[in-house]
């Protein structure tokens, strides 16, 4: 095994840095990031389990997953823990549930959903879940990789039936079929769970050795509303020339179910050792299923990390998430490339996290092949990595959350390096990054780089609020008072996964003798589904600029505050994709020397807004482009023009 895959094995993370931020005139803004309560202890991280007496490192809470139930605007938390109630011992991992609220907040308490073997016994075991809800049935069906214990040691994927309450529907149901009975050298392993509203069916995929042991591939079970199997296990991958070597596999599946059509899209990492792969060599790969569960196009291999048969290279642990906007896939994964993204090229070992958009019918891809998402620390340094990524669809995009380490550089804050945190970023619907869109999401333990504390996991599903919000969890180590390192517990947030009030700035000139004229533009558009109300923008400068004047095209008048030195325009309210525009216009004062910074700070907010949209504007003092001293003053023509001005409050020129 090779550097880069030895460190991505042992867990080295992950973060985003400040290329996303781009750079200009527009300053990076703070993230609208809304607890889902008041934060416990000093890290701002939310717990939502607690298995085992607090202060006992022995029991924890790992793997969370969550689905959102629409008709109750509620979610369903399922995670893998042991606990030391119920006759209950230390290393039984069962499953467990919790139902939140739409913020996040526990209703009732935690539940027990997998019975593996007999109470008391460590043989048997629950691990890896996954979520799903069915708008059809008002129920979620919770999956699971499982050994039942005692003499039967033969790991499977299990199924239970969850009702919107919270109390569970009939019983467990195995649902894979791995090899011969009670050979526990193979398995089914990292279930992933979609459900199919069209038919009122579920697709459970997995990866498993059913051939031989180590050959791992991908398999898929339709099941009905009741969880009665609909045919048998399908075949979904085969990789690799040799279907009984351990040499070329598939791993950690994910699906995603396109209504439109009626079709799902199976993606998953492996090694193959055909059209110019080598073992040794991960890529990730997908497959169409039917909505009968039908092998519906060919395989297509859809990451190229580096050149092919280099196996210094790799793709691994993606996600997918179908965006019925487009009528697009996105696939992420984290993966490291050569690549030179415009800061300099990447090393061996430099994971970050990629993407890449495909089309859903015929399946191909699309856009910018393999774009970068992630900036985890500088170009160039494998010691900043990000892994285990996922991905929602919004109505106008995708938001992506991974965890990594960083050097703090995006947001100018203390190193996250060897404590992992939670990151998310939101996306356009081509796949751009948007510059604001950039969010700190965990903040484990109360000093920053503390390497006991940190997060890992993480997963979230969005909410069907206009503004689109997103809940997301993951599993972590927290100071929080009573709590012993190394106590893993499952911990959330709730994140609005993108601006909901865009804010762009244009000013003229971008250099200017000081003594001209300064003219801004101030665009503020509402990006959500939802009106927003007591929309307001706010100006302010500092003392080498006065004499402010509002355009008559404004849809308000500005009030300028008595210093003169900010002013307001209260627009009111924006509905659905509404934007507007302010202009004013300031006067640059003399007598400063070149590369002076002449800068206006502009807020917008409005009523539903978790947090204040700040941009600024600059421009650049250059004297050379002042008159001789014997020649009048002149002011340049706008390049944005004002009319007459209009303003609320009368100015005195200076």
């Amino acid at each position: 095994m090779n550097r880069k895959h030895a460190l991505w094995r042992a867990g080295l993370g992950l973060l985003l840095a400040a290329a996303l931020l781009g750079s200009g005139s527009v300053a990076a803004e703070s993230s609208a990031i809304k607890p889902l309560a008041a934060p416990l202890g000093t890290s701002g991280a939310i717990r939502l389990t607690q298995m085992g007496p607090d202060g006992d490192a022995s029991y924890v809470a790992t793997s969370p997953a969550i689905a959102y139930n629409p008709l109750a605007d509620e979610h369903l938390l399922v995670w893998a823990a042991d606990d030391n109630q119920a006759g209950l011992v230390d290393g039984e991992f069962e499953i467990y549930g919790q139902r939140l609220a739409a913020d996040g907040t526990p209703i009732l308490g935690r539940f027990r959903i997998s019975t593996m073997g007999i109470d008391g016994d460590p043989s048997g075991e629950a691990r890896s879940p996954a979520v799903a809800y069915s708008t059809n049935q008002n129920t979620f069906i919770v999956v699971w990789s499982g050994i039942p214990g005692g003499t039967d040691l033969e790991r499977e994927v299990y199924g239970q039936l969850v009702s919107a309450d919270g109390s569970l529907v009939g019983g467990m149901v195995r649902i894979s079929q791995t090899g011969p009975a009670n050979v526990s050298a193979q398995g089914a392993f990292h279930p992933d769970v979609v459900h199919n509203r069209n038919l009122d069916e579920f697709l459970v995929v997995w990866d498993g050795d059913h051939v031989a042991d180590g050959a791992h591939e991908i398999y898929g079970q339709r099941l009905d509303g009741n969880l009665t199997l609909l045919g048998t296990n399908q075949a979904i991958s085969e990789m690799g020339s040799d279907s009984n070597s351990s040499a070329c596999f598939g791993e950690h599946p994910a699906v995603a179910y396109d209504r439109d059509v009626n079709q799902y899209l199976v993606v998953w990492d492996g090694q193959d050792d055909r059209n110019g792969l080598v073992a040794g060599e991960s890529e990730v790969f997908g497959q169409l299923l039917s909505g009968t569960g039908a092998l519906a196009s060919p395989p297509l291999r859809i990451s190229s990390m580096g050149p092919d048969g280099d196996t210094d290279w790799a793709a691994w642990r993606p996600d997918v998430a179908y965006s019925a906007t487009t009528n697009e896939y996105l696939v992420v994964w984290a993966g490291d490339d050569p690549g030179d993204y415009g800061n300099g090229p990447l090393v061996d070992g430099e994971f970050e996290i990629y993407g890449q958009r495909l089309a859903a019918n015929p399946l191909l891809e699309v856009g910018v092949d393999d774009f970068r998402i992630s900036a985890a620390g500088p170009d160039g340094n494998w010691a900043y990595d990000a892994f285990h990524p996922q991905v929602q669809a919004r109505s106008e995009g995708w938001i992506v959350v991974w965890r990594g380490d960083d050097d703090g550089s995006w947001d100018g804050g203390d190193p996250v390096k060897e404590s992992y945190e939670v990151f998310a970023q939101d996306l356009s619907l081509d796949g751009t990054p948007l510059e604001q869109g950039l969010q700190r999401i965990s903040r484990m333990g109360s000093a920053e780089g503390d390497s006991a504390y940190w997060a890992d996991r993480p997963t979230l599903v969005l909410t069907n609020d206009c503004f689109e919000t997103a809940l997301v969890v993951w599993h972590g180590v927290d100071d929080l008072p009573g709590l012993h390192v190394g106590e893993i517990e499952v911990y959330g947030w709730n994140a609005q996964p993108r601006p909901i009030l865009d804010l762009a700035i244009a000013s003229s000139p971008e250099s200017l003798c000081p003594s001209w004229n300064l003219y801004l533009q101030a665009t503020l558009r509402n990006t959500t589904a939802c009106p927003l109300s007591e929309v307001y923008l706010d100006a302010s400068w500092g003392a080498d600029l006065c004499c402010p004047v509002d355009a008559t095209s404004n849809p308000v008048a500005g009030i300028l505050d008595p210093s003169e030195h900010s002013m307001r325009w209260a627009i009111g309210a924006l509905g659905p994709g509404e934007s507007t525009e302010i202009r004013i216009e300031l006067h640059t004062l003399s007598g400063h020397v070149d590369e002076h910074l002449f800068r206006v700070v502009f807020s917008a907010g409005a009523n539903e807004m978790l947090e204040i949209r700040q941009s600024r504007s600059k421009s650049i003092a250059d004297n050379s482009l002042c008159p001789d001293a014997a020649e009048p003053t002149i002011t340049p023509t706008p390049t944005i023009e004002l009319q007459t001005p209009r303003l609320a409050l009368p100015l005195v020129m200076k």
